[in-house]
This record gives structure tokens, sequence and C-alpha cells, in this order.
């Protein structure tokens, strides 16, 4: 997402990027920033320290599952390649955000609706199927009985990946699926 910046925080990052502390990476017409990884390390210990890591983290979180909806919407345009582009760029961002999802119970709905829009990414756009597979069952492993909905998407998605990999045991999980929604 493009965002105007205050003009003291363009000089700021100029000047990250003039000591190398930013790296500067062109996608799309658009500049990327990131910071290195020492830096990126350096910034993790002291936010530890805080106590804004976890209201960072789930700003983290919703921002990654808006761009994931983003990307699934964008893979069915006639922008595939610049969505796909945008994805791999951000893909362990958007891991990342699955994962803290997985931390809390009251945000692993997140993680599935993030799974399922990747869907079209694992089959189509270069994903891996044995990656959604895995993510699909390391899910399922954080559902409980309570989230039934939740778990027929996340069974359909792992058995289908399963499946469409030669895997017999896909089968399993879509009759539970199955059983699950009768």
């Amino acid at each position: 997402q493009t965002c105007a910046l205050p003009i003291y925080a363009t000089d700021i990052i100029s000047r990250l990027v003039d000591r190398s502390l930013i790296a500067v990476e062109p996608l799309f017409n658009e500049m990327r920033y990131r910071l290195l990884d020492a830096c990126r390390e350096y910034a993790a210990e002291k936010l530890a320290e805080t106590n804004e890591i976890l209201d960072l983290q789930s700003r983290h979180l919703d921002y990654f599952q808006r761009f994931v909806a983003d990307v699934n919407a964008g893979f069915k345009s006639s922008e595939q390649a610049r969505w796909r582009g945008l994805l791999a760029a951000d893909y362990a961002n958007v891991l990342t955000a699955i994962d803290h999802a997985l931390t809390d119970p009251r945000t692993v709905s997140k993680a599935v609706d993030m799974a399922d829009d990747l869907v079209a990414h694992f089959f189509f756009f270069g994903g891996s199927v044995t990656h959604g597979a895995s993510l699909a069952g390391k899910i399922l492993e954080k559902l409980d009985s309570s989230m039934e909905a939740d778990r027929i998407r996340m069974l359909v998605l792992a058995g289908g990946f399963q499946v469409y990999s030669g895997l017999r045991s896909g089968i399993e999980l879509l009759r539970e699926a199955f059983e699950l929604a009768k």
C-alpha cells in the first residue's frame, strides 16, 4: 500500500538509505523500503521491551489480511502478474501474520480467511501445493470444535491439496468435512 509521508519522514528515510540501514528495491514503478536484517533484529528487540508489540502485531495481521484479500481479487483481474509480484515481495509478512493469528483463539478465523484467499496462489500462480497443504494442516490444528465452519473450510482446503498431490489421506479429510457439513 502506498502512503504519502510527511516531508521530515522522507528526509529521515533518505538518510537511513544513505547510511545503508535501509535497502531500496523497485517493484512495479514503486520503491519499497526494508530494514536490513541486523536493523530489523535490533528494532524487534527494542519493541519487545515495550507494551506496544501486541497492538503492532494486531495491526500487522489486519493489514495483511486485507492485503491477501486484495491479492485474491487481483488474481482474478488483468493485473495477475503485478499481484503475484506483490505477494512474492510480502509473502514472509503474510506468513508472519498467519502465525500471529494462530496464537490467539480469537484471531484463528483470520488465518482461515487468509489461507482461503491464498488458494489461487498455491494452485495456479507459482505457490507450492505442498506448502498450501502444510499451512492448512497447521491451521486445522488450532481449530477447536466450536469453530465448525472454519474447520470445514480448512478440511476441504487441506483435503483438496492432498488429493491434488495424489495422497489418499486427503479423501479422509474431505469425508470429515462432508460429515461436519451435514
